[in-house]
């Protein structure tokens, strides 16, 4: 199975990732709606927050996205983005997880197309894991509501945890809702970025705010 592992030497702030990765993919000013939507602006301050769920640490692990046919067919390929966003985000966060490649869970998507009748426990045995994060979308624009000529990147979503050693794996033992908004505070119009950019805005501060569920972390209030 590919793997990824958790690592954490070397690591840049996520304000300068973030405004670096909207930079390259713009050429624009818009890197500081990310490092803002991070960082929470100049007057915010930092509280610990304890994880929601603990069971992932050390763990063999597969995060699944699912999502309706419109988001589909409007948004190709969002599945593996975001559960490649959310794995990368839990290599980082989580001591001694291992991360079943998203290439490889997208693949099982798409060669078993009814894979959302089986049960949690058949998908933890097919994917061969110890705890599954189902991400399930309510939720994907990139636009203002009602208004295509102003992005807004939107995320809402369901996110449950299966066990595969637990009394029955066929039960959920953990479910919550995340959500994100890039940018949070900021309307951007048509001419000042593109689909590439917000999408990358938002799915970063999404995996961030799901990664956050399952460790201790300090989070961002103003």
């Amino acid at each position: 199975m590919t793997t990824m592992r958790s690592g954490r030497a070397c690591r840049w702030s996520a304000a300068a990732v973030l405004a670096l990765m909207c930079v390259a993919v713009v050429g624009c000013k818009y890197g500081e709606y990310i490092a803002q939507g991070v960082a929470g602006g100049d007057k915010a301050k930092t509280v610990a927050v304890d994880a929601d769920y603990r069971g992932l640490d050390g763990k063999r692990t597969a995060v699944l996205v699912a999502a309706d046919e419109m988001t589909l067919f409007s948004h190709p390929g969002v599945q593996e983005r975001i559960g490649r966003a959310v794995s990368a985000q839990l290599a980082q966060d989580i001591p001694g997880i291992t991360l079943t490649d998203p290439g490889k869970v997208a693949k099982f998507q798409l060669e078993n197309p009814y894979w959302n009748t089986l049960t949690y426990g058949d998908m933890l045995r097919r994917l061969n894991v110890d705890r599954l994060v189902y991400i399930d979308l309510t939720e994907f624009s990139t636009h203002e509501p009602g208004n295509s000529n102003v992005w807004k990147g939107t995320i809402v979503a369901g996110v449950s945890v299966a066990e595969a050693d637990t009394k029955n794996p066929d039960n959920l033992v953990y479910s919550t809702k995340a959500e994100a908004s890039f940018p949070a505070d900021e309307r951007i119009g048509v001419l000042d970025a593109d689909d590439q950019a917000i999408q990358a805005g938002m799915m970063k501060l999404f995996a961030a705010r799901a990664s956050n569920l399952f460790h201790d972390h300090k989070k961002v209030v103003k």
